[in-house]
């Protein structure tokens, strides 16, 4: 066997780290834990040669974490816009952005289009209807 993936999964009530996998072929599986990345990888490199005869162990162990890490980063070491702006930049800056906010809640807002191609057609369609009034005033 070249290679095997074991599923990886935090438990929340003690912290640790479990790690499973269960033999395609029917004939158990392998499951253990550790303390941290470092222990259980450990502990893996332990299970794996016990499960395995002598010679058919994988060459290669992945491990998959079923749910992604979440890295919680201080929004306090983010630079600020502070001193950047002059009082009246500022006050232009948050009447656009009260002026986009009423925009919103009033329902003045384009729908979401799943791609670009879409958004182009929107746009030929909206031109097309503007240049027909165009054309309408004109004839008057």
């Amino acid at each position: 066997m070249e290679e095997s993936t074991l599923q990886v999964q935090r438990v929340a009530q003690s912290g640790w780290l479990v790690a499973w996998w269960d033999d395609p072929d029917g004939a158990g599986g392998i499951a253990t834990q550790g303390q941290d990345l470092r222990d259980l990888q450990q502990q893996i490199t332990e299970a794996v040669s016990v499960h395995f005869d002598e010679g058919a162990a994988p060459r290669r162990i992945r491990i998959h974490f079923v749910s992604d890490p979440i890295l919680v980063i201080g929004r306090s070491r983010f630079p600020t816009a502070d001193g950047e702006y002059t009082p009246a930049e500022r006050r232009a800056i948050d009447a656009g952005l009260a002026k986009a906010d009423a925009d919103i809640k009033a329902g003045r807002v384009s729908k979401a289009f799943s791609d670009h191609g879409e958004f182009i057609a929107a746009l030929h369609d909206e031109a097309a209807k503007f240049s027909a009034r165009g054309a309408k005033r004109q004839a008057e």
